[in-house]
């Protein structure tokens, strides 16, 4: 158990210094870690934000199986090249343990109404996006909106380093 355990942190921190050679990025301008003494696959591990400088509101991480002492990371990254869209927000998601033991990944974000209408988006076009050698579009979904924000859910397996963004309303 613990030689398997030392060649999936090792493949780990590769993947991660190869991720930092092809993308460019420097310091996170947030960053939130938390410690769970246990995931459990019958119930999602949830961080939560609830500042209004971050665009996310929960991040959900459903294993596949019962894990100890796992610390799950979320940042902010900046200096990424991003989507072909507009890029509202980039930022990592990673875990301390293997990065298999990951069944599903629920992100939810808002994004503020104001910026939606000063950067000419479409709501609807919004989106989540991992990074796998390109970027890759998820299914994200526009699951509500308030008079300050419009809320969307996103479903993916692993962590990753995501980007969120959208496209403009074509003019002429």
């Amino acid at each position: 158990m613990e030689r398997r355990y030392f060649f999936g942190l090792a493949a780990l921190i590769l993947f991660i210094s190869l991720l930092s050679v092809a993308i460019p990025y420097s310091a996170a301008a947030w960053d939130r870690s938390s410690l769970y003494t246990i995931f459990n696959r019958n119930s999602p591990a949830a961080m939560e934000f609830n500042s209004t400088g971050i665009p996310l509101t929960k991040i959900s991480i459903y294993t596949t199986g019962n894990y100890r002492n796992v610390y799950l990371n979320v940042s902010e990254e900046t200096g990424i090249s991003g989507t072909a869209n507009t890029n509202i927000a980039f930022f990592s998601v990673s875990l301390d343990k293997e990065p298999y033991f990951v069944n599903q990944t629920d992100v939810n974000f808002r994004i503020s109404r104001d910026y939606i209408l000063q950067n000419n988006l479409r709501p609807d076009s919004i989106y989540l996006a991992k990074y796998r050698d390109s970027w890759i579009g998820i299914r994200t979904l526009h699951v509500s909106d308030d008079d300050n924000y419009a809320y969307y859910s996103a479903q993916t397996d692993r962590s990753h380093l995501y980007a969120i963004a959208g496209k403009q309303y074509e003019i002429g």
